[in-house]
């Protein structure tokens, strides 16, 4: 009886199983401890770059029979694989740890820009009371020149005074002394009104019979 090939029962087994086309070269075989053989070859499907076809045969030593195990597409050592199997607990704990790490430096930043704008408040309250010094001394150098100022109108005014004193006295003086006619008028005017009353006095006697 002739010995199968084994090899190209294996390959005919995985391009059945297969989609077509869909089976490449042969890359390799190995002996399992079962007795049986495990042939790989190269994948030509859409999106598994790097993945194997596994076909696995036993055959009888006695009659040579060729028996398929299982074919089966795994993935290669330079396959895109997803990754692996995490339970929910354990994600749901991943995310609280993150979502509190996210806060905390939100926080951190937050505390951060205060202290930021906190300076910057500062340096500009500094540069006001600065700039209220440089007022208040501008204020007072012109408050001073202003007292000056108003010291010389001071002198002036009370030396106009004492000029229009001086000139009202002498004006006195030389009308007493060029008219000397007002008081003899008056004087007369008084001599006169004495007459009259006398003569009044003088009617209203009653006479003697």
């Amino acid at each position: 009886m002739t010995k199968p090939d084994v090899r190209s029962i294996a390959q005919h087994a995985a391009e059945e199983h297969a989609p077509h086309a869909a089976v490449g070269a042969f890359i390799e075989s190995k002996s399992e401890e079962d007795g049986s053989q495990t042939f790989m070859f190269e994948s030509r499907l859409k999106g598994y770059v790097g993945w194997r076809w596994s076909v696995n045969v036993f055959e009888d030593q006695k009659t040579h029979e060729v028996t398929i195990s299982e074919v089966l597409l795994l993935p290669g050592e330079d396959a895109l694989v997803a990754p692996d199997w995490v339970p929910w607990s354990e994600r749901l704990a991943d995310y609280k740890a993150l979502q509190a790490e996210l806060a905390a430096q939100g926080a951190a930043d937050a505390a951060e820009a205060g202290d930021s704008e906190d300076s910057e408040d500062s340096d500009d309250d500094d540069d006001s009371e600065d700039e209220d010094d440089d007022s208040a001394d501008d204020d007072a150098e012109s408050q001073l020149f202003t007292e000056d100022e108003v010291e010389a109108e001071v002198a002036a005014a009370e030396e106009l005074a004492t000029e229009q004193v001086d000139e009202d006295s002498d004006e006195s003086d030389s009308a007493s002394a060029t008219d000397p006619e007002p008081a003899e008028e008056s004087k007369g005017k008084a001599h006169n009104g004495r007459g009259r009353f006398q003569r009044r006095r003088g009617r209203n006697k009653p006479s003697k019979k």
